[in-house]
């Protein structure tokens, strides 16, 4: 892993090879409050989600092909759009409501200028979302970097030829908006003197990018009062990118600050400030991150598809400007197209999909999920699907987790149950439970889903995910052993065994559930709903399927129970 001092050794060619995530944290982590964060974490998590842009990118290009000029004649435009269409309606990455109609920002949060804040909370402001773009983009291998406008940050895609800057936080309306230079100029009211300079719209180096993330953690300095330290991470914010208008304008506040004692006042995020930029001409920024990987490079190739709705490119639409995205597949994209929406859906294609995820599930080791599935294709649902041996063990194991949760929620719903009498007390629990995927690059929209479900018992777990996602859970049992134990002096907890019958209960059905019936988005999911619900007369019917056992659940802890707590020498329950 680098450090600060590694990478501000390193020359541009170098640091085009390294995550720009690392980068971005490795400078959040010298603010106190960000100190402890795990940078290997936060890279997993954007390596998993970059899994699953690449297999909805590979999903959709088609529909690229089919209309360019849609798209500007543009490949590049449109993977853009795809990509900012994938953490909007997958991932439900949004800017922050708290910014939406402020003039003024005061960065107190070190969370609203580094990734931690938009990983974390789904809710990012326009440094942040762009540079969680530019992180997603590197690892899918595109020329892609950050621009500025006065304070305000946009992605930029430019590979030498094309040149596109992307508003990363124009999203929520099914659309997004990629620009030119001269569009953002118009807008944004910027002085050509500020693009000549180098300031403004220009293709940052690896060396500039990261003089930006100094500089955002001299802004926060800067809002909370630290005004030496904010004057230091000015300083070498400039040394990286000494072409920047907004840099020089904070040294001159700090000048301000100290020579007159002024009041703060917090910066206008607007991408609008007065005075004109000195004249320092650069050559050409022509090292970006990713710019050394091949046009092949950029390619997806992933067997694996997630059908998401397509964005409307801002101000085009499709076709005759017609922005319902919908209308060419006559408003029925769940009965009359494929993912991509060029084609209709049949029952060899839609068995054709399912059976290559029955062999997926089999390669991942969910036998009881691929059975179910199989069982579905091969038309036998009215008989109920009845589970082997092999079915009842994976049960029986990847269900202990959730199980354990929903045995402390019934000791907590049961209000005679206290610390004190726990061995010998019975258990019940009769309710609705869920289950979610491990991961975002698993399933987006079934994490999503797993977010705003209601059920209060959940598990992350990808075999019971795509075997029930919900299920009924019941359980009865009796805690048959309760020993306190001391983790140190005045400190206690009981643990204890439970015997219990569990039953679970599903209904294997394709309804178009999730939010606005966000399911269909999958294509395997949208394939099993048209066998059962469009195809008429059906014979791929719902069917239920019920698990009955009996095991002893060991090493549960009472300070795993919500509610009860320590008191001197004994846990007591608190209410």
């Amino acid at each position: 892993m680098h450090n600060f001092t590694d990478l501000l050794c390193r020359t541009n060619e170098e640091l085009a090879r390294i995550d720009p995530m690392v980068m971005n944290l490795v400078v959040a982590k010298a603010i106190p409050s960000l100190a402890h964060i795990e940078i290997d974490r936060y890279c997993r998590w954007a390596d998993r989600v970059a899994e699953g842009a690449s297999r909805w990118l590979s999903s959709v290009e088609a529909e690229f092909r089919k209309t360019p000029e849609d798209w500007d004649n543009d490949i590049h435009m449109f993977r853009l759009g795809m990509l900012s269409q994938f953490l909007d309606q997958a991932l439900g990455i949004a800017y922050k409501e708290s910014h939406r109609e402020l003039k003024k920002v005061s960065y107190t949060d070190p969370n609203d200028l580094f990734l931690t804040g938009v990983i974390d909370t789904r809710r990012g402001t326009c440094g942040t979302i762009a540079e969680l773009h530019l992180a997603l983009g590197w690892r899918l291998g595109w020329p892609v970097t950050l621009t500025k406008s006065w304070w305000h940050c946009l992605l930029r895609f430019d590979n030498g030829q094309v040149v596109w800057n992307l508003e990363t936080t124009d999203t929520g309306r099914g659309a997004f908006s990629c620009q030119t230079d001269a569009y953002i100029m118009q807008r944004d009211d910027i002085d050509p003197e500020h693009v000549r300079s180098g300031s403004d719209l220009n293709t940052l180096t690896p060396r500039q990018v990261l003089g930006v993330f100094v500089g955002s953690r001299g802004r926060h300095l800067w809002d909370t009062m630290k005004i030496q330290e904010a004057r230091k991470d000015f300083e070498l914010a400039l040394t990286l990118y000494p072409q920047s208008r907004v840099y020089r304008h904070m040294l001159r506040q700090c000048d301000l600050y100290d020579g007159a004692s002024i009041t703060l006042q917090t910066m206008p995020f607007e991408p609008r400030a007065p005075g004109k930029a000195a004249d320092h001409l650069f050559a050409s920024n022509s090292i970006t991150f990713g710019a050394n990987f091949s046009e092949d490079a950029t390619k997806t190739n992933c067997d694996t598809t997630q059908g998401l709705q397509l964005p409307a490119q801002e101000a085009r639409g499709f076709k005759a400007g017609d922005a319902n995205l919908r209308r060419y597949v006559g408003n029925d994209s769940t009965n009359a197209a494929d993912p991509t929406g060029l084609a209709p859906r049949t029952e060899a294609g839609s068995r054709a999909i399912l059976n290559k995820e029955i062999a997926r599930f089999k390669g991942r080791g969910w036998k009881f999920a691929a059975n179910l599935l199989q069982h579905f294709v091969d038309k036998k649902g009215p008989t109920g699907y009845t589970l082997t041996a092999a079915d009842k063990t994976e049960v029986m194991r990847e269900s202990e987790k959730l199980v354990k949760s929903a045995i402390c929620e019934a000791i907590w719903d049961n209000k005679d149950i206290n610390c004190g009498n726990l061995q010998g007390s019975s258990i019940r629990f009769n309710e609705h439970v869920r289950w979610v995927p491990t991961g975002l690059a698993e399933s987006a929209l079934g994490t999503g889903h797993g977010a705003v479900a209601s059920e209060r018992v959940q598990d992350a777990n990808d075999a019971m995910f795509y075997a029930y996602a919900g299920a009924d859970l019941k359980i009865e049992g009796k805690i048959i052993k309760a020993t306190p134990m001391m983790t140190r002096p005045g400190r206690v907890y009981i643990q204890f065994d439970v015997e219990a019958k569990v039953t679970i209960s599903d209904n294997y059905t394709f309804a178009p559930e999730g939010p606005l019936g966000s399911r269909l988005w999958i294509n395997e999911y949208a394939a099993a709903h048209y066998l059962q619900e469009k195809l008429k007369p059906s014979p791929y019917k719902r069917f239920n399927n019920t698990v009955t056992f009996t095991k002893v659940y060991r090493g549960l802890r009472s300070d795993q129970i919500h509610g009860f707590a320590f008191h001197r020498d004994r846990p007591i329950r608190s209410r």
